[in-house]
């Protein structure tokens, strides 16, 4: 039977038709045809990067400072939307504090103890993780300012109208890492 006899067979017995059209989309599917949606779907996902912006991998901190991350800068090359995951990796023990907006761009926390606070953040496609990033937040103790020592002088007995010079350079900051301006 020739290709031409084939089709008239087909076309002349109702039965055999739907066979060919299964027996079509089947060969269709097979050699690489199909519908739009079909060829979308095969196609590879690629992995989404996470990104944190404008912080150092380490920064340093005041207990009491609300730290605030920045994931925005985030990507996928699919163009597919992100979620967003932030999580303590470790914490000094002890510590309560937590990650406010887990889910979102922009979470943020205020460190209660000193030590380090080390925030792993990932994104997903709803197909994979990104590569996790880190960054590492030293929390030192909240110390107040200080204030200064004024010390001008040894004390002096003068009479009245007369001129007397003050020497303020025994005035000291406990803070010692401050300048001491005069005024």
């Amino acid at each position: 039977m020739t290709n031409t006899n084939l089709f008239r067979l087909i076309f002349n017995q109702p039965w055999m038709v739907v066979g060919y059209f299964l027996l079509m989309s089947v060969f269709l599917t097979a050699c690489g045809g199909g519908t739009e949606s079909s060829r979308a779907s095969s196609q590879t996902n690629r992995q989404p990067v996470a990104k944190i912006s404008n912080m150092p991998a380490s920064t340093t901190v005041n207990t009491g400072t609300t730290v605030t991350f920045d994931g925005s800068t985030s990507s996928d090359a699919d163009n597919d939307p992100l979620i967003y995951r932030w999580a303590f990796n470790s914490r000094p023990m002890g510590s309560v504090a937590g990650l406010t907006n887990v889910t979102s761009a922009r979470p943020s926390f205020t460190p209660d103890m000193p030590g380090s606070y080390v925030i792993q953040f990932i994104v997903n496609d709803s197909k994979m993780d990104s590569v996790p990033v880190t960054v590492t937040i030293t929390v030192t103790t909240n110390t107040p300012n200080r204030a200064p020592v004024a010390n001008a002088g040894a004390n002096q007995t003068v009479l009245a109208g007369t001129t007397v010079t003050l020497n303020g350079s025994g005035s000291s900051d406990p803070d010692a890492n401050t300048t001491i301006t005069y005024t």
